[in-house]
């Protein structure tokens, strides 16, 4: 917070803090990604929906698949719904060196001397991983302004090791 100076009703100086707003990092995502992310997991979501409820309904042949199968679909599909929906959309620097990883399950906020490393995920393309004292936070390589974020997380902690962002 900075201060500012007011004059009140009788001329008198007095000293306010102001709230600055903090510097927001938004995720770049593309309508089509969006669809293409979204619309994948509501079509898979739907399938494992259909094996566990319709496989009683529907007669088959050989007989319908086994219940067993719809519940299994819809747990790995609702692990993947898990991991999309943990992933930050939005990144937030406070005045305070406080970052902010915002995403649409859970917010997590680290101080920037905490970070010890940024660097890419060894086994996918486009992520990046965010060691910090305190454990890891995954990211998609796709953050509007993410070269003054990097030069804002330097700043504040000289000894981060940076590695391909």
């Amino acid at each position: 917070m900075q201060p500012t100076t007011k004059r009140g009703c009788q001329g008198v100086e007095k000293r306010e803090r102001v709230k600055m707003e903090p510097k927001t990092y938004p995720l770049f995502m593309s309508f089509f990604d969006k669809v293409m992310i979204f619309g994948m997991l509501g079509i898979f979501t739907a399938g494992g929906l259909f094996l566990l409820l319709g496989s009683p309904v529907i007669p088959a042949k050989g007989g319908p698949p086994p219940m067993v199968i719809g519940i299994f679909w819809l747990g790995m599909v609702s692990g993947v719904w898990c991991w999309i929906l943990s992933i930050p959309y939005k990144i937030q620097v406070h005045e305070t060196t406080e970052i902010e990883f915002i995403s649409r399950m859970r917010r997590r906020g680290i101080k920037a001397m905490e970070i010890q490393s940024i660097k890419p995920e060894r086994s996918q393309f486009g992520f990046l991983v965010i060691r910090h004292t305190g454990g890891k936070i995954k990211i998609l390589n796709q953050f509007d302004g993410f070269h003054e974020f990097i030069a804002d997380v330097k700043r504040n902690n000289p000894s981060v090791e940076l590695r391909g962002c």
